[in-house]
C-alpha cells in the first residue's frame, strides 16, 4: 500500500515474503566414527533449532546458529548425505559424510577453549578416553582434575607452547588438536624515575616484555633505546602529559604505571637593561617561560606586560618598584630564580625605550618609543639629523636620513638629550636583474636585500619609475 503526504492510500497488492532454503557450504570434518563432533557451516539455518540427519539418522545438535551447527554423528549412522532441516521445515541439499569405524585409541573432538594462557583450564571433549591416561600440550605434560571416557578437565602447563594437544591411553595416542598458548601479559613493576620533564630517560622494570613492542605515556607513543624481557629503556616523549605508562606486546597491554610529567621552571638569562626608572621597558631573556601569559614582578611589584613568548618577555618597570629581584612566574605556577634590577630615579630628559625597527637602509621609517619627548625636538642617527613626520611625548616617527651610518639614535628635547640606542644602517644589495638587458620600457625585477620600504632606482644615473617596492624585490 502506498500513502501520499496528503493521507490518500492506494489499494493493497499482495507481496509474498519467501524464506531462502538452508545451504551447507562445508562439513568439518567430512568423515569420522560415531560420536564425532561435526561443524556444519553454511547459511540460512535460522536462529531456531531444527534438525540434522546423517544419511537419514537424526543427530542431536550441540549448537545451532544461522551459519554454523555443531552435531555429533549419531548411533546407527552410515555414510551418506548430511541434511539440515530448519524449524520452518525447509531442507538443505545433502553433503556427503563418511562414517568410519571407531578407532581403538582415544579421539579428541574439540578443545574448550582452544587458546589461553598458562594455567588456563581446558576441557577436552572426545571419546575412548577410558579412565586414565596422560595429556600433553605440544609435548609438555599437563595435570588433570577429572577424567571421563568422553571428557577430560586439564590446565595449560607451565612451559607450554602453541602446538597440538594429545591424549594417550594405554599406549595409544589420539590425533593432535591445535591449542594456541597466549603469552602472559606484560607487567610493569616500577618506573625509574616516575616523574620528570619531557626527554627524561626512564627505565621500565617488569616482566613478560618479550623482545619488542610499544610504550605509551598517557597515550603518547615514545621511542625505545633498548628492550629486554624484564627492562625497557625509553624517554618521555614530546607532548606527553601526566598519566599512565603502558607497555604493549603483541595485542596484550600491561596495567598502567603512573608517571608525572613535570614542567621545568623558567630561567632568566639576562635583563636588557638591568636598571632604569619606572616605566622603562625591559626585555627579559631566558627559557621555559611557556606560550601562555604568566606574570612578572619587580621586587614583589607586579609589572604590566607588553609581550610574552617562551624565550623573551617585554615588560615595563611598575609604579612603586624598588631595587631587587625580577621574577617570572609561568601560567603553570612555576617561578624563576630572581635576577636583580636597579630602579633609578626618573630622568628629566627624553628616554628611548626601543626602536621599531632597529635596523634598515636609508629612508626606512622608524618609530621611536619612549617618554619625556615633549612636543618637539630633534632626532639624530649617529650624528646625522633626521626629518620627523610625527612627534608625541612617548612616540616619534622619523626616517633614516641620507648619510646616516650605524650608531646611536638620540632624541633631543630642549637642551636635554636621551641616551643613545643603536640603529644598524644596512646597505641595499642587488643580487641579480631579471632580465639584465632589454630596450627602453622593459620591465625589470631587481632581486637583493636591504631595499627598505621605499627609495629610488637609477639606470646609469637616469631615475626610473617603480611599480612595486619590497625589502628584497623591486619592479621597475
Amino acid at each position: 500500500m502506498v500513502t501520499t503526504s496528503g493521507g490518500q492510500a492506494s489499494a493493497g497488492v499482495a507481496f509474498t515474503v519467501t524464506v531462502p532454503d538452508p545451504a551447507i557450504s562445508r562439513l568439518d570434518p567430512t568423515s569420522g566414527p560415531v560420536d564425532t563432533e561435526v561443524r556444519i557451516h553454511g547459511t540460512h539455518f535460522g536462529s531456531q533449532a531444527g534438525s540434522v540427519t546423517f544419511n537419514g539418522t537424526t543427530a542431536s545438535p550441540d549448537h545451532w546458529a544461522d551459519q554454523m551447527i555443531r552435531a555429533r554423528v549419531p548411533e546407527g549412522a552410515t555414510s551418506g548425505s548430511v541434511v539440515v532441516t530448519t524449524s520452518g521445515g525447509k531442507s538443505s541439499a545433502g553433503v556427503e559424510f563418511t562414517v568410519t569405524a571407531p578407532p581403538a585409541g582415544p579421539i579428541i573432538s574439540r578443545l574448550d577453549p582452544d587458546s589461553g594462557r598458562v594455567d588456563a583450564q581446558v576441557t577436552i571433549h572426545g571419546s575412548n578416553f577410558g579412565t586414565s591416561g596422560t595429556v600433553t600440550f605440544n609435548g609438555t605434560s599437563a595435570s588433570t582434575s577429572s577424567w571421563d571416557t568422553d571428557e577430560i578437565q586439564t590446565t595449560v602447563p607451565a612451559g607450554a607452547a602453541t602446538g597440538v594437544v594429545i591424549v594417550t591411553v594405554d599406549g595409544k595416542s589420539s590425533a593432535g588438536v591445535t591449542f594456541t598458548v597466549i603469552p602472559p601479559a606484560p607487567v610493569i613493576s616500577r618506573l625509574d624515575p616516575d616523574s620528570g620533564p619531557v626527554d627524561t630517560e626512564v627505565t621500565i622494570h617488569g616482566s613478560n616484555f618479550g623482545s619488542s613492542g610499544t610504550v605509551t605515556f598517557n597515550g603518547t607513543t615514545t621511542s625505545t633505546s633498548s628492550w629486554a624481557s624484564d627492562e625497557i629503556e625509553t624517554s618521555v616523549p614530546s607532548g606527553a602529559t601526566t598519566g599512565l605508562v603502558v607497555v604493549t606486546v603483541g595485542n596484550q597491554s600491561s596495567a598502567g604505571a603512573t608517571f608525572t610529567v613535570t614542567v621545568p621552571p623558567p630561567v632568566i638569562s639576562r635583563l636588557d637593561p638591568d636598571s632604569g626608572p619606572v616605566d622603562t621597558e625591559v626585555r627579559i631573556h631566558g627559557t621555559n617561560f611557556g606560550s601562555q601569559t604568566g606574570s612578572v614582578t619587580f621586587n614583589g611589584e607586579t609589572a604590566s606586560l607588553d609581550h610574552w613568548e617562551d624565550r623573551m618577555i617585554r615588560v615595563r618597570v611598575p609604579e612603586e618598584a624598588t631595587d631587587g629581584p625580577v621574577v617570572v612566574t609561568t601560567s603553570a605556577g612555576t617561578s624563576s630564580a630572581g635576577v636583580d634590577f636597579t630602579v633609578t630615579p626618573p630622568p628629566t630628559g627624553p628616554i628611548i625605550s626601543r626602536l621599531d625597527p632597529d635596523t634598515g637602509p636609508v629612508d626606512t621609517q622608524v618609530t621611536i618609543h619612549g617618554s619625556n619627548f615633549g612636543s618637539s625636538g630633534t632626532v639624530t642617527f649617529n650624528g646625522t639629523t633626521a626629518s620627523v613626520t610625527r612627534w608625541a611625548d612617548n612616540r616619534i616617527q622619523t626616517r633614516v636620513p641620507e648619510g646616516a651610518t650605524t650608531g646611536p639614535v638620540v632624541v633631543t628635547a630642549g637642551t636635554q638629550a636621551s641616551a643613545g640606542v643603536t640603529f644598524t644602517v644596512t646597505t641595499p644589495i642587488i643580487s641579480r636583474l631579471d632580465p639584465d638587458s632589454g630596450p627602453v620600457d622593459t620591465q625589470v625585477t631587481i632581486h637583493g636585500s636591504n631595499f627598505g620600504i621605499l627609495g629610488t632606482v637609477t639606470f646609469n644615473g637616469t631615475t626610473a619609475s617603480v611599480t612595486s617596492w619590497g625589502n628584497i624585490r623591486i619592479r621597475t
